[in-house]
């Protein structure tokens, strides 16, 4: 016995609803607590938190933590926004002792001078908190590839 056509129409529907969410979903490098520690991070700076209480949880040094609300609080009566929109970031490498975090920054008219194409974060895992210990800026041809577990 043969399906309806409405059914058949329907559940073909389905299928490729299905397979469009699948490529949606977030890459084993995106999910990564690394990951979203470093976006936690670059949302309250991108919120200009002055309260060196809100970067804390994503830094290993409160004297990091201090330096970020203290420019916060300068540079918010600027009007520009604190930094450029960024790609989703994502873990390219695991180690025993941490895991690299890529940003690569989106281009802003408000930002032209940013001086970096991606940042690479260095992160750790510090009393079960993944928290960034140090960053470094990096040009397009050096973006390193998402981690593969």
């Amino acid at each position: 016995m043969r399906a309806p056509s409405h059914i058949a129409v329907r559940l073909a529907l389905v299928c490729a609803l299905l397979l469009t969410l699948a490529g949606c979903t977030l890459s084993a490098a995106e999910r990564h607590p690394a990951a979203k520690a470093v976006d936690g991070l670059l949302r309250v700076r991108m919120k200009r938190a002055t309260d060196p209480t809100r970067y804390a949880p994503y830094l290993s040094s409160s004297e990091a933590a201090t330096a970020l609300a203290e420019d916060a609080s300068v540079t918010a009566s600027s009007g520009r926004p604190s930094l450029p929109g960024w790609e989703r970031p994502y873990v390219s490498d695991v180690t025993s002792s941490g895991a690299d975090v890529v940003v690569v920054w989106k281009r802003s008219e408000q930002l032209p001078e940013w001086p970096s194409t991606a940042n690479v974060f260095r992160t750790e895992q510090v009393d079960g908190r993944w928290v960034v210990v140090d960053a470094q800026s990096i040009e397009a041809s050096a973006v390193p590839d998402p981690w593969k577990p």
